[in-house]
């Protein structure tokens, strides 16, 4: 083995050997964060879209914190008309988002909806039927855990 080989072997080795350690910082749990939703708009056109702010505040008491994954997969945004499920975030795989929190810490993100309803597989957003007028409700939710949510937000379709 030439010493350039064992040069990479050992920078592969050494990247598999740092990758594999664990964070000592412990996973959220539902006592440790606030989620919020907060609505560019309240009213938006036929085929229009939507911009949300998704906010996630620790609340926790621990001096060290909290992780968890903010992607659209674990933090959830959920649209409904009535009993009906209209569209949600996490009906696609979406990247993971790891987020570190502690005091005074709060992450936002923004998430938009397409005024389009999903079903329960993964679809290109241009294939989804586009919702009708009408009165919806957005939330955000912990997938983990969907009774820690964020106030419902009114959403008019028009």
């Amino acid at each position: 083995m030439t010493a350039a080989e064992r040069k990479r072997l050992y920078r592969r080795r050494r990247i598999v050997f740092f990758s594999a350690q664990r964070s000592k910082v412990e996973t959220c749990t539902p006592g440790d964060v606030d989620v919020q939703l907060v609505p560019d708009a309240t009213s938006v056109g036929v085929g229009g879209s939507l911009d949300f702010t998704e906010r996630v505040a620790y609340v926790g008491k621990s001096p060290e914190g909290c992780r968890m994954n903010t992607a659209a997969d674990s933090l959830v945004l959920t649209i409904t008309s009535g009993s009906d499920v209209i569209w949600r975030s996490d009906v696609c795989e979406a990247a993971y988002r790891p987020r570190l929190f502690f005091a005074d810490v709060t992450d936002e993100q923004k998430i938009a909806w397409n005024t389009n309803r999903t079903g329960t597989s993964c679809v290109a957003d241009d294939q989804l039927p586009k919702v009708d007028r009408g009165t919806y409700v957005a939330q955000l939710s912990l997938k983990d855990d969907p009774k820690v949510q964020s106030k419902p937000q009114t959403i008019t379709v028009e």
